[in-house]
C-alpha cells in the first residue's frame, strides 16, 4: 500500500515536472509576440525612400528595391537570452524568390529597436549596412 503511494506520488510529480517543462519549451516570450505585432506593414528605409520591406501576417515579406520587381522572402522572429538575462530578438528573412541571394538562402538581423513606426535592424553577417534605419508608411 504505501509502495503504491509513492509511485503515484512519483508519478504526478513526474507528470508536473514534464507538463511545464513542455509549457516553457514552446511558450513563445511577450517580446517575440509583440514584434510580431508591430512588424506587420510596409518600412521605407529612411537612407533609400524607394526601398521597403512590405510584412503580411501570413509570415511573407516582400523587399522593394528602387522599382524593381518585388523579392518575396518569408520570415521569422525569434528571441535569445543574454547571459545577464536581456532578451535579444532577431529577424530571419529566407528567400522564396530573389535576385540578390539564391533562393532558400538566409539573412538575418538583430532587431536593435521595433516600435509603431521605427524599427531599426542590425546586420548579422555582413549582407548591407551594419544598421539600417526604417519608418512604418
Amino acid at each position: 500500500m504505501k509502495t503504491k503511494k509513492q509511485i503515484l506520488k512519483i508519478t504526478a510529480i513526474g507528470l508536473l515536472f514534464i507538463s511545464t517543462a513542455g509549457f516553457l519549451f514552446f511558450q513563445q516570450s511577450t517580446l517575440v509576440q509583440e514584434e510580431k505585432q508591430l512588424i506587420i506593414g510596409i518600412w521605407i528605409e529612411d537612407s533609400s525612400p524607394t526601398t521597403r520591406l512590405e510584412f503580411k501576417e501570413n509570415g511573407v515579406c516582400y523587399w522593394y528595391f528602387e522599382g524593381d520587381p518585388a523579392e518575396e522572402y518569408t520570415y521569422s522572429i525569434s528571441s535569445e537570452f543574454a547571459p545577464n538575462g536581456s532578451e535579444h530578438t532577431f529577424l530571419k528573412l529566407i528567400a522564396i524568390n530573389s535576385d540578390v541571394i539564391g533562393v532558400g538562402e538566409t539573412v538575418e538581423y538583430a532587431i536593435n529597436s521595433l516600435g509603431d513606426d521605427k524599427m531599426t535592424l542590425e546586420s548579422i553577417g555582413g549582407f548591407g549596412d551594419k544598421l539600417t534605419y526604417f519608418t512604418k508608411q
